[in-house]
């Protein structure tokens, strides 16, 4: 009688979705591999690219590589398949950056699923020449037709109302500009389209967010959204315009103490959304898990971001699109066909969801039954180094984790001494970050006070601290003295 093995299902951002048989042991870097390898994401690229699950509130949940798979909380389909999702964790400050045509393939998927749900706020120039590019890759340049082009806006794109209405024009004048947009881009080619698209969309201060909703301590309900250049707070009725933006150029800390999240800035109000920043800003949850997770994922985009600033290109945008746009269109020429390359030109709606529903129903139209060791490397050692790497990264994350963690209550610990004894600790050095002030302490700092017997010894009392008291007493009692001779001289100057 054989042992039952679990399965897992992984969509792709290319709406194919990969089977694999889990062992007992396996982690989720082999999976992670075996889908960048699928994909022909170039190796530099890796660090972009995460697996991920829905959890019972369809909010994105990050899988950490070492993880075992058959341990991760994810849903389960009615053939209990464990359901995975390969995407984007990582989005560059800038994708026109990027040289690796497959990820930038990959970037494009993801970046049209964040169009398509309205996940991005944008200024009308730059949704309806999205809008106008993803009709593009629906119609086809033969049937460019207004009433088609009208069809496929409302039906198919179907954008949320709330974001139609940040914009000052009806329906119809969105047709219209969607429509002209259309023809100024007929003679375009699929790799102009794709970097245009990236470019406009990434304008958005919204752009590669994960939202993350919860109920505060006092039962407020709060969604932040967490991207690679800043964490923004919404009212979940409104994800369009944000309450407060911490923009991570300014961000100096983010810390966690049980089930609080505190994020502080730097004084500066240059930035966009100036009035919205705050100097420091404080998350109060109902659960500490939930804040836990919350804040791991500010501080791995922070980490990101701070990562990607020595790489930052001082070349134009426009200089950067072209380049782009040619290295994309060598890779389409390459390549046997643009079709089984490029994005598909499938329904725009059936993109990777975070709805459950119709990621169950692609999980069971789409269904590539590959055992994992059909990616692997045709060079061993190759391989082996990869995996070592995934695993070495996976340990060093959780590490960071654990050390910022204990950091903070290392800090905790030495304010609560500094309060009781009058004397900051030493070790207070090692918590704080560059730039960061000392914590304010109740107790005045340098106060003299007797210690408790040691072992019924006598009591020892620090002699310098004594003496430093008795000089400040004896000051005071002559500043006195010479206050009473004042007043005195004064009264008796009266009386005569």
């Amino acid at each position: 009688m054989g042992f039952f093995k679990a399965r897992c299902k992984l969509s792709l951002l290319n709406l194919d979705v990969l089977e694999f048989e889990i062992g007992s042991k396996q982690t989720a870097d082999t999976i992670l591999l075996a889908a960048n390898e699928k994909l022909n994401i170039s190796e530099e690229n890796y660090d972009c690219f995460a697996l991920y699950y829905l959890d019972a509130e369809n909010q994105v949940q990050w899988v950490n590589p070492m993880d075992t798979v058959v341990n991760i909380l994810a849903q389960r389909d009615s053939s209990g398949h464990i359901l995975l999702f390969h995407g984007v964790r990582f989005f560059p400050l800038s994708c026109l950056s990027v040289v690796d045509p497959n990820t930038v393939i990959q970037f494009f998927f993801d970046t049209r699923l964040q169009f398509v749900k309205g996940y991005l706020s944008m200024e009308f120039d730059d949704f309806t020449t999205c809008s106008a590019i993803l009709i593009l890759h629906k119609c086809g340049i033969e049937s460019l037709e207004y009433s088609e082009v009208s069809r496929v806006f409302d039906e198919e794109l179907a954008f949320p109302k709330l974001l139609l209405r940040q914009f000052e024009a009806n329906v119809d004048q969105i047709h219209d500009e969607v429509y002209d947009k259309c023809l100024s881009f007929k003679n375009a080619t699929h790799a102009q389209l794709i970097a245009t698209f990236l470019k406009h969309c990434q304008n958005s201060a919204l752009f590669g967010s994960v939202f993350y909703k919860f109920t505060d301590s006092v039962n407020h309900d709060i969604v932040l959204a967490v991207n690679s250049r800043s964490v923004l707070q919404f009212d979940p009725k409104n994800i369009y315009q944000p309450k407060k933006v911490f923009n991570f150029a300014l961000v100096d800390d983010i810390t966690c103490s049980e089930a609080s999240l505190v994020i502080s800035v730097r004084g500066e109000r240059d930035e966009p959304y100036a009035a919205a920043f705050l100097k420091k800003a404080t998350f109060k949850f109902q659960s500490t898990q939930v804040c836990k997770k919350i804040w791991s994922a500010i501080v791995a985009q922070h980490k990101y971001y701070r990562s990607q600033i020595a790489e930052t290109s001082h070349q134009g945008s426009e200089y950067s699109l072209q380049l782009l746009t040619d290295r994309l269109s060598q890779f389409f020429a390459s390549s046997s066909t643009i079709a089984s390359s490029g994005p598909s030109n499938s329904s725009l709606g059936s993109t990777r969801s975070y709805s459950t529903t119709s990621m169950k129903s692609r999980v069971s139209d789409v269904t590539v039954d590959q055992p994992l060791t059909s990616y692997q490397r045709t060079k061993e050692e190759k391989e082996r180094d990869l995996q070592s790497y995934y695993k070495l990264k996976g340990e060093v994350k959780l590490i960071e984790d654990e050390l910022l963690y204990k950091l903070e209550e290392l800090k905790q610990l030495c304010v609560e001494e500094a309060n009781i004894t009058g004397d900051m600790p030493k070790e207070i050095f090692m918590t704080l970050l560059p730039g960061e002030s000392m914590p304010n302490t109740t107790k005045r700092m340098g106060t003299a006070f007797k210690l408790d017997p040691v072992d019924g010894g006598v009591a020892v009392v620090e002699s310098v601290r004594v003496v430093r008291c008795e000089e400040e007493r004896q000051e005071r009692v002559n500043v006195d003295v010479d206050h009473e001779a004042t007043v005195v001289s004064f009264g008796h100057a009266a009386f005569v």
